[in-house]
């Protein structure tokens, strides 16, 4: 019985390095999608910002000129752009920047949102808690501000 003993222990140095090597291949697997999701999450909220300050700078441009037809050509443009980087930024923004840019519009004299509003509301939290962290959630004011431009109030909702 020995000598079967001896006869398979010299196979474990082999089978445990097999085993450290998947189980290892595996921890750099997860490892590897974990930096992938930060890479392209850091790369969107990048681009979302970039895109908002691009639009924004169309805003100033279009305040500036005297030929009012192409001032409002470039406010067209600047709507259509401006709202597409506030709804990245609702979704993968962080938090501080979400409600600096939420709070900018706040301060103007915002109507208030629509029931229906809740719905879209909704599909953006889900989105964004599923990206981001509970830490980096933002209000329903805060996302009916950047996605709708109005001021989300909790009384009379549909649910």
């Amino acid at each position: 019985m020995s000598t079967e003993i001896n006869k398979y222990s010299k196979l474990y140095p082999f089978v445990f390095t097999i085993i450290g090597i998947i189980v290892g291949a595996g921890f750099q697997y997860v490892a590897n999608l974990s930096l992938e999701k930060s890479k392209y999450l850091e790369e969107s909220k990048k681009n979302a910002y970039i895109d908002f300050l691009n639009a924004q700078q169309k805003y100033y441009e279009a305040d500036s000129l005297d030929d009012k037809k192409e001032a409002a050509r470039i406010r067209y443009e600047y709507n259509i752009e401006m709202a597409a980087a506030k709804k990245r930024i609702a979704i993968y923004g962080g938090k501080k920047v979400a409600e600096a840019v939420a709070n900018f519009y706040l301060s103007f004299n915002l109507e208030k949102c629509p029931q229906s509003d809740d719905r879209d509301i909704n599909i953006y939290k889900s989105m964004r808690a599923e990206l981001l962290p509970k830490s980096e959630q933002i209000s329903n004011t805060d996302l009916s501000a950047l996605l709708f431009n109005c001021k989300y109030e909790t009384s009379n909702r549909l649910y």
